[in-house]
């Protein structure tokens, strides 16, 4: 005799492999309620499984060469009893690097091969210029968690998370982020002398140090009030952050053609308040 259970789940025939395992599972998509709306859940499923099936740690599955982000379960009841589970889900095609400014600069460390679905949602204007940057909600699986001021990149594009990564109320990781667009590059540092020359009435130039990575960015998006010798920001200005391993720049010293007006100690990176001079 065919029980309700085994009704709900005559069609679950897809078999879905957990993404860092050879786990399987069986189980069918369904269309999501909102996945006729622009916007971001325009491309979320619904994951139909029986009563018991056990979701992988990392909430990752693939199925069909496609991998999904797997979110919290909602459970149908018959009589009190468990007839089947029904998971959102949320397809991914990128991996990304999740890791620290210091460790994007540095080139290493940070965690790898991370899906994450990035979602435009809003623009981020600025009052010196025309152009305005993207803000983005990136979505992941709940297993991760990305700190504020952390960066994510990879397949050529770069975010700056503005928040701790939170859980939505679905069970999605989820972090508002600003993408950045070319933002590592490789410049010049001239730093000065701390000691004045009474004599020429300066600060010594020293050596230039060449082909240091730096981060490139509108100092709306990362500068502190209270850092050492705060000033006001003026239409221009960029945040440039920068190894202290590969240059302990000052006050004064200029990164490419911008000089640093304020520091803030980061652990192994300074962030500058930079002005263009030339």
């Amino acid at each position: 005799m065919m029980t309700l259970t085994d009704a709900a789940g005559f069609f679950n025939d897809q078999v879905f492999t957990d993404v860092f395992s050879s786990a399987t599972f069986s189980g069918q998509v369904l269309p999501f309620p909102d996945s006729v709306r622009s916007g971001s859940s325009t491309r979320r499923r619904i994951l139909d499984v029986a009563p018991g099936i056990v979701m992988p740690n990392q909430r990752l599955v693939t199925t069909a060469g496609q991998v999904y982000i797997v979110a919290d379960a909602n459970l149908d009841f018959f009589h009190g009893e468990t007839i089947r589970e029904k998971y959102p889900i949320l397809p991914v095609d990128n991996q990304y690097t999740l890791c620290t400014v210091g460790q994007l600069l540095a080139g290493s460390g940070g965690t790898t091969g991370v899906y994450v679905s990035p979602s435009y949602f809003r623009r981020l204007t600025f009052e010196d210029q025309s152009e305005y940057s993207a803000g983005f909600s990136l979505y992941l699986s709940s297993y991760y968690q990305i700190p504020a001021g952390g960066v994510v990149y990879g397949n050529g594009e770069y975010y700056r998370t503005r928040e701790i990564s939170r859980i939505d109320s679905i069970g999605l990781g989820v972090a508002e982020a600003a993408e950045l667009v070319d933002p590592v590059s490789a410049v010049t540092i001239q730093m000065y002398s701390q000691s004045h020359d009474p004599v020429l009435d300066s600060y010594p130039a020293l050596t230039p140090v060449t082909n240091v990575p730096v981060l490139t960015e509108h100092i709306s998006l990362d500068f502190q009030h209270e850092s050492l010798g705060f000033t006001e920001v003026r239409a221009g200005d960029k945040a440039i952050s920068i190894l202290k391993s590969a240059a302990d720049v000052n006050i004064n010293d200029l990164i490419g053609k911008y000089k640093v007006l304020s520091k803030t100690d980061l652990d192994t990176w300074n962030t500058c308040h930079c002005r263009r001079v030339s």
